[in-house]
């Protein structure tokens, strides 16, 4: 699935190299690929992994942060202590499996910790919102 992104790790200079690829809004076909420099080692905490770097470093490793993930169709974005890390659309064509497009079907929510340097990770105050919940009781 997608997967937002906790890394705490960000150096001083833009030294980590992404491929950012640009799709088609309509047609949902690669325009093309670009690769950038950003300061975020494995895409940053907030990112969406492989598709989307953080923009900067907002929290630190240690310390509790907040984060907060909005999916909504193709768009997703994240705020990590309040601050935006990520605005980013989806505009891949669809597929069952995210790593090969866009998936738009509900899924699963997993929390995971995979990075041989994290001794302890917790997470505390996790809570879910339906946004077609909410959309339908609007007037």
């Amino acid at each position: 699935g997608y997967e937002a992104q906790i890394r705490n790790e960000f150096k001083d200079e833009p030294t980590q190299e992404y491929t950012i690829e640009e799709y088609d809004p309509k047609t949902h076909e690669l325009k093309g690929a670009t690769k950038e420099k950003y300061t975020a080692v494995d895409y940053g905490t907030g990112a969406i992994y492989r598709r989307a770097p953080a923009r900067k470093e907002l929290s630190k490793d240690r310390e509790w942060f907040g984060m907060t993930i909005v999916a909504s169709g193709r768009h997703i974005a994240t705020w990590v202590n309040g601050v935006q890390a990520v605005d980013w659309t989806d505009e891949r064509p669809t597929a069952d499996n995210p790593r090969k497009g866009c998936r738009l079907e509900k899924g699963a929510i997993s929390l995971q910790g995979h990075e041989a340097a994290v001794e302890d990770l917790n997470f505390a105050n996790i809570r879910i919102q339906d946004l077609t919940a909410t959309e339908e009781k609007k007037p």
